[in-house]
């Protein structure tokens, strides 16, 4: 039941889960923060799945990310990363496997800002934006049709918020609590709150976005009455 959201700009990332845990019908928890995994100040391991899996695949991903550095003086770059962590999916499927799907997400000076999708099957392909969770099959189209291609930081705030909304309309379990990584300016800033507080942070820009939206749609109108 877990909603994963990531999408990407050309200097930006911005990744946004709901903090609940669940098991079967019962809600456990409205504060889960064992989502998240903020790795060497530039990488993020967004996870969904059961609370088990997710918190030992993270940790395990994360403290082995650790000994690479620890042991070679270096970093890994994010498609590394990337590929790492699918690797291990993929070896454990057939093993011990892990019911859980990631977004990866990370910046390096090599590629620059990077996001990846992958699976519990351990599918995995370099996206501009995606989802996992049920709440995919509501918000996919909203990220089809409000993403482009020179985006900002603000219409992707605004995107999430349309997302959001969204699953708290027609998603059966009401999530109104979101907690967001925003990766930016070389580094990553943890928001955790109620959509309406992100609302607040980007009011201009919305209405300007608005303003922009109703323009094109009466055109379409007019061109489709014509």
């Amino acid at each position: 039941m877990d909603t994963l959201i990531g999408l990407k700009g050309k200097d930006f990332i911005v990744l946004g889960a709901d903090t609940y845990s669940i098991n079967s019908i019962i809600k456990l928890k409205n504060d889960d923060n064992t989502k998240f995994y903020d790795i060497n100040g530039n990488k993020c391991l967004l996870l969904g799945g059961s609370i088990g899996d997710r918190i030992q695949f993270g940790e395990f991903i994360r403290k082995n990310v650790h000994l690479y550095q620890y042991q070679n003086s270096t970093d890994l770059f994010v498609k590394s990363f990337a590929y790492f962590t699918r690797k291990n999916l993929a070896y454990y499927l057939r093993r011990n496997p892990y019911e859980v799907n990631c977004l990866i997400a990370g910046h390096d000076n090599k590629d620059g800002y990077q996001l990846y999708w992958c699976d519990y099957l351990s599918n995995m392909d370099a996206i501009n934006k995606g989802a996992h969770g049920y709440g995919a099959y509501l918000v996919n189209a909203i990220l089809d049709k409000y993403y482009h291609e020179n985006i900002n930081l603000e219409e992707a705030l605004l995107i999430f918020k349309k997302c959001f909304e969204e699953l708290k309309k027609r998603f059966l379990l009401t999530q109104v609590n979101y907690e967001l990584r925003i990766m930016a300016n070389d580094k990553v800033e943890a928001q955790k709150a109620r959509m309406d507080k992100v609302e607040n942070r980007q009011k201009g820009p919305q209405r300007e976005h608005a303003k922009r939206e109703r323009k094109r749609e009466k055109r379409s109108k007019e061109s489709e009455e014509g």
